[in-house]
């Protein structure tokens, strides 16, 4: 899934928002197997649409492949709707890298049911570490959290470790 969106202080502009639905309109009628085409359009809405899309993609899934193993996975924002998503979709292992979990709540989500891998950097400038830590340890059944020292919210310079924790985690799970 591709998401585009406005700034902040474009959304409230009539002319920025309205060029902003044109050129996403004209970029979805691009046809070039270098560029993803846009099914849909629509409006942020904080988390439920999103969800309900990721849900969209994992029943589709489900048909094309069928008794394939689901692993969800997400970053940031996509962290906290794969966590949303996990409660419907029952994946088989969960992967959530600094979930956005101030930016879209996860209050009343259920805890996924899988094993489940929380990573998070404890210089994260976006999504407070202490927050997130606080939420992980309320969860049951409670997920496996590794902290990254030092690592900021988009992982700069430690994505090679970001890697090798995820590597590690599909391995266990693997074996």
């Amino acid at each position: 899934m591709a998401l585009k969106r406005i700034k902040l202080n474009h959304a409230t502009d009539k002319d920025k928002r309205a060029r902003f639905v044109v050129e996403a309109e004209i970029t979805g009628r691009l046809e070039h197997p270098g560029i993803v085409p846009v099914y849909g359009l629509g409006t942020y809405d904080d988390g439920r649409g999103e969800t309900q899309d990721a849900l969209a993609v994992i029943a589709y899934g489900r048909k094309r492949w069928p008794g394939a193993a689901l692993w969800l996975g997400g970053f940031s924002f996509g962290g906290s709707v794969a966590v949303w998503a996990a409660g419907e979709a029952r994946p088989a292992r969960l992967v959530a890298v600094a979930p956005g979990i101030t930016k879209i709540g996860v209050t009343g989500a259920a805890a996924p049911a899988c094993p489940w891998l929380i990573v998070q950097g404890d210089a994260d400038e976006v999504v407070p570490p202490k927050i997130v830590l606080a939420w992980t340890r309320t969860l049951v059944p409670a997920p496996e959290v590794v902290v990254l020292p030092g690592a900021g919210h988009f992982f700069h310079g430690r994505i090679n470790d970001l890697r090798e924790t995820v590597v590690a985690f599909m391995g266990r799970a693997a074996a």
